[in-house]
């Protein structure tokens, strides 16, 4: 080592220096700050004699026997049709067979009504005209079905139902694990306890994967599991995935086509949203900070000309609505990260809570496991899993995705 030959001042910090570092035994974590999904699931808890509680929360959460799990979906029959071709006594559809002989119609586009008296080949209707104004049918003419009528002492009249669609999805499974050894288990470390800190950060970055999986995973192309080939196993292996809440959205999605005004929020946002969607019920919108700072903008500025307007003048300006009404219906934004990401920041996805269910296989729900290495490993792994996924009531009906919200 070097000879000092004048005053020893404070050295460089080093590893191999003297000199003792000042280290705080606390981390300031940064994680994802708006991971809200699994927050707003209720968790079920039962009581000695089996009556279940409820924690706060907006989505329902069950259990299921096996990975596969299934559901029906009941839709109206379809009565609004638009016209492939027609004529004075004729209307020609692409599938007619929801029609029955003494059906009405009415064609909204030309303003006349008539009677269905045939309905042959499953797309065209015979027409007679009743009323003033004589039976007329063009070319993408929009027309309805309306009520049937019957004559006196007619016989039995035809029957007409339609059966339920069946849906399904699967269980996926999750596994993220850590693993320490024994020497590093037991030397000092800054900060917390050491499994402490590794679960918790593990815990962090698990439920954020998990959470986008509720939002963008698929499940099979065909068949119940996916065969893959991992590189360090060498061979194939088959496994199940879920469809998360994008890709069952089966409404036809809402472009803003630039920046959302009141106008579009109020007109075109509510032509959209699903005709199927229950008015009554709250819906919750997740976004990324772009577009929730984008709401909060459009009403601040309608807060500052109604302040204005009554001669106020307050040293500060801001609101942040909990809610946006769109109509009849109730719309509360949610902050999520996976929205914040450049490639999902001009998007949104309406949600009706009750319309989506947490599943969790029977006794599988996401939970972390001890000690899970092999008895001959010198150290522990640990690991958060579970095997869980998610049911959709409207087979994705309800569920609306908003696109090329810009500035």
């Amino acid at each position: 080592m070097a000879v000092n030959t004048g005053f020893v001042t404070t050295p460089v910090q080093s590893v191999t220096g003297t000199l003792k570092r000042s280290v705080s035994d606390q981390f300031r974590r940064l994680f994802e700050a708006v991971t809200p999904f699994l927050a707003l699931v209720k968790d079920v808890n039962f009581d000695a004699f089996g009556q279940p509680s409820y924690s706060n929360g907006m989505i329902e959460k069950e259990s299921v026997e096996t990975m596969k799990f299934e559901w029906f979906t009941w839709l109206p029959i379809d009565q609004f049709y638009t016209a492939a071709s027609g004529s004075s006594s004729t209307c020609v559809l692409s599938d007619s067979t929801a029609f029955l002989e003494r059906d009405g119609i009415y064609n909204e586009t030309q303003g006349c009504y008539g009677i269905v008296t045939r309905n042959s080949s499953g797309t065209t209707l015979a027409i007679t005209t009743i009323g003033l104004v004589a039976w007329a049918c063009s070319t993408s003419d929009r027309v309805c079905m309306v009520g049937n009528m019957y004559e006196e002492a007619s016989s039995v009249a035809t029957s007409r139902t339609k059966e339920p669609d069946n849906n399904c999805n699967y269980c996926q499974t999750f596994r993220y694990p850590i693993s320490i050894a024994e020497t590093a288990l037991n030397s000092p470390h800054y900060g917390p306890d050491l499994v402490t800190r590794y679960m918790t950060d593990n815990t962090a970055f698990a439920l954020g994967n998990v959470e986008r999986m509720f939002f963008a995973g698929e499940r099979a192309a065909s068949g119940e599991t996916t065969a893959a080939t991992p590189y360090t196993t060498g061979s194939a292996v088959n496994m199940s995935s879920m469809r998360g809440m994008i890709n069952w959205s089966s409404a036809s999605p809402y472009s803003v086509g630039g920046a959302m005004t009141w106008t579009k929020w109020n007109t075109e946002l509510l032509d959209y949203i699903p005709t199927t969607q229950q008015s009554s019920n709250k819906l919750i919108m997740f976004c990324g900070k772009k577009i929730h700072g984008r709401l909060n903008d459009l009403a601040a500025g309608k807060f500052i000309q109604q302040v204005q307007g009554n001669g106020i003048n307050p040293s500060s300006f801001g609101v942040v609505p909990k809610s946006f009404q769109c109509g009849p219906y109730e719309i509360m934004p949610v902050l999520h990260q996976f929205f914040n990401d450049s490639g999902m920041n001009s998007s949104a996805l309406l949600v009706d809570p009750k319309d989506v269910v947490y599943i969790y296989k029977k006794g599988l729900d996401m939970r972390p496991v001890n000690d899970i290495q092999l008895p001959s490993t010198l150290g522990t792994t640990r690991e958060l899993r579970g095997t869980v996924s998610c049911k959709v009531w409207s087979s994705g009906a309800n569920i609306l995705k908003l696109t090329n919200w810009s500035a």
